[in-house]
C-alpha cells in the first residue's frame, strides 16, 4: 500500500509482479506465485538438460512433479516437469505405462487440460513437460470459501472436468 495525494492506493499486484520478476531472474529461497509463496527445498534449483528444476511439487503413483524454468527463444517460461520415479525406472511395466501416458497426453488439446509441450528421455529419465497454470487448485479455492461451494459453481466446475475427461477418452 502506498499513499498518493492523501489517499491510500493498493499496489499489491505491482509489488507481486516485481517480486516474481526478481525471483525469475535469479535463484532464491522462495518463488512468489499468484497462489502464494512456494518454498525452494534443499537440492534445488538443479539442472535437468534444458530445464532448471526449481522445486518439487509432489509425487504421484508413477512420477515426481517439479516446477521448472525452460528457455524459449530469448526468454524463459515456467513449466511443470513430470518424471518417472527413479524406483520404478527399472520396471518395464511402469516404463510402458509412462510411455503410453506420454503418447496420449501429447495429443490432447482442450481448454480444461494442461498442454503437454514435450515427452521424451533425458539420460535415463523419462519425462513430460507441460504448461504451468498460475493460480490455485480447486482444493485451495474451496478451502478459502466461507462455506460450501455453491451448487451452480460446483456444476460449472464438474461440467468442465467431465468435458475434458470425455474428450480424453474419445482420443484413446
Amino acid at each position: 500500500t502506498r499513499a498518493t495525494a492523501g489517499t491510500e492506493v493498493r499496489d499489491d499486484e505491482g509489488i507481486a509482479a516485481r517480486r516474481a520478476r526478481a525471483a525469475w531472474r535469479r535463484p532464491t529461497p522462495t518463488i512468489l506465485l499468484p497462489s502464494g509463496v512456494l518454498r525452494i527445498v534443499d537440492g534445488f534449483p538443479r539442472s535437468f538438460s534444458r530445464y532448471v528444476l526449481l522445486t518439487a511439487f509432489g509425487r504421484g503413483g508413477m512420477g515426481d512433479v517439479y516446477l521448472a524454468k525452460q528457455r524459449v527463444g530469448d526468454g524463459e517460461r515456467l513449466v511443470v516437469v513430470k518424471t518417472l520415479r527413479g524406483d520404478l525406472a527399472a520396471d518395464q511395466e511402469y516404463v510402458r505405462r509412462f510411455l503410453d501416458e506420454s503418447r496420449v497426453v501429447t495429443q490432447l488439446n482442450h481448454a480444461h487440460i494442461s498442454t503437454v509441450y514435450e515427452a521424451g528421455v533425458i539420460g535415463q529419465d523419462h519425462f513430460l513437460t507441460m504448461e504451468f497454470i498460475h493460480g490455485v487448485n480447486l482444493k485451495e479455492f474451496a478451502a478459502a470459501l466461507p462455506g460450501p461451494l455453491e451448487p451452480g459453481l460446483a456444476l460449472v466446475v464438474a461440467d468442465g472436468v467431465l468435458d475434458a475427461l470425455a474428450y480424453a477418452h474419445r482420443l484413446r
